[in-house]
């Protein structure tokens, strides 16, 4: 049996996001798109929130804006 993948999207684009998450799901891979992100904000909610996922996707230019 695989082990799914537990991922999380950071994006604050939502048509970058939305196909990001579509080639997630469309993949073969064992990919559970946990949620989709839109701000740093909403991020850190979410993360003390929830179990931290396997991998977070993340869009690098957030971290640029936030700074």
């Amino acid at each position: 049996m695989v082990a799914m993948i537990n991922c999380v999207i950071l994006e604050d684009e939502k048509p970058a996001a939305a196909k990001l998450a579509l080639m997630l799901t469309e993949s073969k891979h064992a990919i559970n798109l946990l949620t989709t992100l839109h701000s740093l904000e909403e991020a850190v909610t979410w993360m003390k929130n929830n179990p931290s996922p396997d991998i977070l996707l993340m869009d690098m230019g957030l971290l640029l804006k936030w700074s």
